[in-house]
Order: structure tokens, then sequence, then C-alpha cells
């Protein structure tokens, strides 16, 4: 009765920190980022670039009675479901970890089982890459409503252009129509002044020459022969360059 259990609840801390399998020291200097301005154990939250994904964590509780016996948990929130019994265990490795915001947890229990409910918290921030950022998505959502919006120029000006195209045609058609009835009118005018001309031609020669006929009267037949037959040249030249036209 006179052993009495370990009731002294031990704080833990977490004493060191590695990237990429390297040791981080307080002002070094990682691709141009300075990860830690002060030691580890007083640092609440660190901020790591997407190559910076293999981070190793060192922890250690202050139970200096048993130390041997002393236990772990710990938890990533944000990558770990639930706590991870770490026994005696007192480094962890997560690797290839996606960008995103984490919470290191890390409790620990002294030699006699009795554990610490407050723990410890580090909080992690791995930015993702230049093209995953919010600003890339932006561009790239620009960039889509961009090409979007020209598609749709494209095929409102092609529809445009078709349209033109469907009322030229329709125009050119009505046009041609209209051509074609009146080179057909014109045409049937000329065939009807030719026939009678044809027709008049004839007998104004058969009157003309004729010797009973009066020399006077001969004469102005001679005449009105002339000009019909001058008025038949000129019907003739109509059709022939309606035709040369068609």
């Amino acid at each position: 009765d006179s052993i009495r259990p370990n009731r002294y609840q031990p704080a833990v801390y977490v004493t060191g920190l590695k990237i990429n399998n390297k040791d981080i020291a307080v002002g070094q200097s990682v691709s141009g980022n300075v990860i830690l301005d002060k030691p580890v154990f007083l640092t609440d939250k660190i901020r790591l670039s997407y190559k910076e994904d293999i981070i190793s964590l060192s922890f250690s509780a202050l139970d200096y009675h048993a130390p041997d016996k002393n236990q772990y948990e710990y938890q990533l929130l944000g990558f770990d479901k639930s706590w991870v019994n770490a026994g005696k265990r007192r480094t962890v490795t997560y690797t290839n970890l996606p960008p995103g915001n984490y919470t290191f947890r890390i409790r620990a229990s002294n030699s006699d089982q009795i554990w610490e409910n407050a723990g410890r918290q580090l909080a992690i921030s791995i930015l993702p890459p230049p093209w995953k950022t919010w600003w890339a998505y932006t561009l790239y959502s620009l960039l889509i409503v961009g090409i979007l919006g020209l598609s749709r120029y494209i095929t409102l000006s092609r529809i445009h252009l078709r349209n033109k195209l469907q009322i030229a045609d329709l125009n050119y058609k009505k046009e041609h129509e209209i051509a074609e009835l009146k080179t057909k009118f014109f045409s049937n005018i000329s065939h009807e002044f030719r026939t009678p001309l044809t027709l008049m031609i004839g007998p104004l020669e058969g009157a003309a020459q004729s010797d009973k006929t009066d020399p006077g009267l001969r004469q102005v037949l001679r005449k009105v022969n002339h000009q019909t037959r001058r008025l038949l040249s000129l019907v003739n030249q109509l059709l022939d360059f309606n035709k040369a036209e068609t």
C-alpha cells in the first residue's frame, strides 16, 4: 500500500523537424523560404512549398521518472482519420503530402500510462504549386471564358456570313429571273416587229418595181421599202445583241 502510481501528466513538445530528410535549424533557408524563425518547440505554425512534402517530426514528453516507459499518440488532422498509437516511438514521418492545411497533434503518457489531455499542436501549411493557386485557376477561367467567347463570336460570324450569302443568292436568283423575263419579253417584242416587217418588204418591193404604179408613188414606195429594210436590220441587230448578252 506504500506503492503509489505516478499521477504526473507530462507535457509533450515537438523537438525536431526534418524536411525531405534534412534537419531544419532556426533561420535556415530552404528553397528561399525560412521555415523556422524560432525553435520548433516554440513554433505553432510552419509554411512549406509543394516541393517540401516529406515531413519528419520528433517529439518528447517531459517526464524523467521512467522515460523509457512513456507512451505517445499522434494525429495529423486532414490526413489521419484517428489517433495513431506510436508506443514508445518518438518520431513520425509523412511522405507525399498533398498541398493543404494540416494540424499535427501529439499527446503523451507517463510511465504509469497517465495521459495528458491537452497535448501539443503544430499547424502545417503546404502551399500549392503555381499552376494550382487561386490566381492560376482565375487565369484558367478567364482563358476558358475567352475561348468560349471567341468560339461564340466565330459561330455568330459564320451564321451572319451564311445568311448574307443566302440573301445574296436569293437576290441573284431574283435578278436572274427578272433579266430572263426582260430578255424573253424583249425577244418576243422583237419577233413581233420582225414578222410584219418581213411580210411588208415583199409587197413593197413588188409595188415599187411594178410598171403599173405611178412614178411618184413608186418613189415613195422605194423610200418606205428602204426604211422597212433598215428597221428590219435594226431589229435583227437587237436580236443578235440579245443573244450575245445572254
